[in-house]
């Protein structure tokens, strides 16, 4: 039996060393690096979905029936797609699609199946209806395009054409295989 209190701290001294060293450079050491949303999945129905441009004016609202997001795929799939795109805080471009998926942190964006788009013509523009089964959209470039069949509509035009290429910011549209018919307007 140990009557020395000397020897006990001493003791307890040493353990407390001993843990606080080995405490101190566990966390020194490189650690496994664990994305946290490697396996993350969510999913959401009945979304309403509202965003603002910069200056506070309304730039979209959608409503979505069912939307699944896969973090680890960086993939998102939404279900009965229905929104409005806003131009100035009024709105100009109706969209539709039963399908929507979006891919390389939603740079790349794809419609698909009874995919309607309706432009309704602020500013000037002439009103455009657009319906196609699949449209690919970039975010960035503003570009969208497809290799399925297009019909277009506007007051003075009804064509088809075998795919379509758009740069919207630039308002350049090319159009494959076109057939339709066009009335001119008159003075």
């Amino acid at each position: 039996m140990i009557n020395d209190n000397r020897l006990v701290y001493g003791l307890a001294l040493i353990v407390a060393i001993t843990v606080g060293y080995f405490y101190y450079h566990s966390g020194k050491s490189r650690v496994l690096e664990v994305n946290p949303l490697h396996h993350l999945s969510a999913s959401a129905t009945g979304l309403q979905l509202v965003a603002t441009n910069p200056q506070g004016q309304l730039a979209l609202t959608a409503q979505v029936g069912n939307i699944t997001q896969w973090a680890d795929q960086d993939r998102t799939v939404a279900q009965h797609v229905k929104g409005l795109v806003y131009h100035h805080g009024i709105a100009d471009l109706e969209f539709e699609a039963q399908q929507a998926t979006a891919t390389d942190q939603y740079r790349w964006i794809e419609l698909d199946h009874e995919v309607n788009l309706q432009r309704r013509g602020i500013n000037g523009q002439t009103p455009l209806s657009l319906t196609t089964q699949r449209l690919k959209a970039n975010t960035q470039t503003q570009q969208i395009r497809t290799d399925d069949p297009v019909f277009l509509r506007t007051s003075q035009a009804q064509l088809t054409s075998q795919g379509l290429i758009a740069h919207l910011q630039k308002g350049d549209y090319q159009l494959f295989n076109i057939r339709g018919h066009y009335e001119p307007i008159r003075p």
